[in-house]
């Protein structure tokens, strides 16, 4: 019975430190996304084909090889931007600092700095 006892007692002690570790490292990138709107402001975002250019508050131009579109900004909660293009809806998250995820081309933007 102590053989067993000691066998579960590594292996608990094991999960533990295996869960720690995952917390710590998980943590760590949580809040890695811009806290609030304002630091998209005169950045823009580009990859081959698209660009994203945040202008001000509440819109941004949105170009791609063949369009120049300006979309109104509605809500920016916690990396999660939702726009507005003639009534539909457009997404974006960010998923790190530098990283734009573009919902509707399913294509990932990097940040080209400051306009």
């Amino acid at each position: 019975m102590t053989k067993l006892k000691k066998i579960l007692s590594i292996v608990i002690l094991f999960i533990v430190i295996t869960l720690i570790g995952f917390l710590v490292y998980t943590g760590s990138r949580l809040s890695s996304y811009p806290t609030s709107y304002d630091e998209f402001i005169n950045n823009y975002y580009t990859n081959d084909e698209t660009t994203i250019r945040f202008v001000t508050e509440d819109s941004a131009l949105y170009m791609t090889k063949e369009d120049r579109l300006w979309i109104e900004i509605k809500d920016y909660t916690e990396g999660f931007i939702v726009a507005e293009w003639e009534n539909e809806p457009v997404y974006f998250v960010a998923l790190e600092n530098g990283l734009l995820y573009d919902v509707q081309k399913n294509t990932y933007l990097t940040k080209g700095g400051a306009v």
